[in-house]
């Protein structure tokens, strides 16, 4: 390997980049050229004092999140059946607003949980020199007396000629809360699982959390999480729970819109059943509508193809006139 090609590839030696072959060639380089070595020393250097500043972090997990509620709502509606003029006016007025919530909701919760759980942690790496404050764990690593799951180990100076190595690794500990469901920090841990848990159970467990103790005081984040898993969550079972939960909350437009968003959209006949007896009930609470949305029940009672929306369509348009 000539100099020049060798100084080319530190960077990507460090960022683990180099294939397996060109990673053995470099570490032989690396022994056997002194000069290299020197120079390796001090990228090495400066590479370490580069993770020592804090920069700021992109959460993948929220980004991803939002990339999948984003796939999965426009797969939903490529699935969808045909439906009427005004079900399409429906749809195209109702699916900004729910790629708008989804969106906001995923990242604001997240920012939330990161700053409640992890305000106090640094982002920098730590730098150890193997003095022995990892003590070997059933479940994990000691360190500091904090149990810690290890992940993506990363060699910075895998060659072991000089006696010492280098690598760092990422490094998850569990956290475990406790408090009222009506602590914003709770209900934000919540919302986020409700959101992002990929077991359909453990979401259905958060809503249920939410939904069991009288007299829950859900905030706005909390609220518009549901709304999203209502419209966006790929299980009915965890949409139909969401719904029910959000049917007993004070009403709002938003509520509303997202009512007749699953009445309009949702393909399981279950959850549109379930969101028109709900839209039935805020009409009995003092839910106005539009003439639009008033000429929609009356296409929804001539044409749909379920008897009982047709049904219900019509004892909505006869209590509200």
């Amino acid at each position: 390997m000539e100099h020049s090609d060798f100084k080319e590839k530190i960077s990507l030696y460090f960022y683990e980049e180099l294939s397996e072959n060109e990673r053995v060639l470099f570490e032989k380089h690396k022994v056997d050229c002194e000069e290299c070595a020197k120079v390796y020393k001090e990228e090495l250097s400066f590479f370490r004092e580069l993770h020592k500043e804090k920069s700021p972090v992109v959460n993948d997990r929220i980004l991803s999140s939002a990339r999948y509620q984003l796939s999965r709502a426009l797969r939903e509606e490529k699935k969808a059946e045909k439906r009427s003029a005004v079900d399409k006016l429906f749809s195209f007025l109702f699916t900004p607003y729910r790629f708008a919530v989804s969106s906001a909701v995923v990242l604001s919760i997240g920012l939330l949980i990161g700053y409640t759980l992890f305000s106090l942690e640094s982002t920098t790496p730590i730098i150890k020199d193997g003095n022995g404050d990892f003590i070997n764990a059933s479940d994990g690593f000691v360190f500091n007396d904090q149990v810690l799951r290890i992940s993506n180990i990363h060699f910075i100076d895998a060659d072991a000629s000089d006696g010492e190595i280098e690598f760092e690794f990422e490094a998850v500990k569990p956290v475990r809360m406790k408090g009222s469901v009506n602590d914003p920090q709770i209900q934000a841990v919540l919302a986020y699982s409700m959101l992002n848990n990929q077991n359909p159970g453990s979401r259905l467990s958060s809503i249920n959390a939410i939904e069991t103790k009288p007299q829950v005081r859900i905030d706005s984040d909390t609220k518009n999480s549901l709304l999203t898993v209502m419209l966006t969550d790929e299980n009915p079972g965890v949409r139909l729970k969401a719904l029910r939960v959000l049917k007993k909350l004070p009403y709002d437009e938003s509520i509303k819109q997202s009512f007749l968003t699953v009445l309009t959209s949702d393909t399981t006949s279950g959850l549109r059943i379930e969101a028109i007896n709900a839209i039935s009930d805020l009409v009995e609470r003092g839910l106005t509508f539009s003439q639009d949305e008033l000429t929609f029940f009356k296409e929804k009672f001539n044409n749909d193809n379920n008897n009982y929306i047709k049904f219900k369509s019509r004892t909505i348009l006869q209590e509200y006139n």
